[in-house]
């Protein structure tokens, strides 16, 4: 249903997954205490990697959340090395879907989702953008 591979001339995705990300690596970027993780997650769904088993978790639900068709999830490659991750989050039932990234295809800024996702004994806020299928078209991805 997902492309595994997105290639683009700087960034290559693959689907995240035990079989195209290197779970150390995956732990080694976004582990708790490493420089710069807590910047990276202040608007991330999800907290930084107490342990490598929380990395492989991450993984697996990734693998089974793109078999069930409820989400794409993609490492990002810059070359060899592994930059991060993205996802596409189907709403299947509206015909839409979000994506971690619009900035390259404008859009519209919605506005905040007050404590929409818990985070261990916190609860995030979301920032929420639109894009139309016409905004699409006119940006020439």
């Amino acid at each position: 249903m997902f492309p595994e591979h997105i290639e683009t001339d700087s960034l290559d995705l693959r689907q995240l997954s035990t079989s195209e990300v290197d779970v150390f690596e995956l732990y080694e970027l976004f582990a708790a205490g490493s420089d710069g993780v807590e910047e990276v997650f202040e608007y991330v769904p999800q907290e930084p990697y107490d342990t490598v088993k929380d990395a492989s978790e991450r993984l697996e639900k990734a693998e089974s959340r793109w078999a069930d068709g409820e989400q794409a999830q993609y490492g990002v490659f810059a070359g060899d090395n592994l930059a991060g991750f993205a996802g596409l989050f189907p709403e299947w039932e509206r015909r839409s879907a979000r994506i971690g990234f619009i900035d390259r295809v404008g859009g519209q800024y919605e506005g905040r989702l007050r404590n929409w996702t818990p985070l261990g004994d916190e609860v995030a806020d979301h920032h929420r953008y639109s894009v139309t299928r016409e905004e699409y078209r006119r940006s020439d991805p």
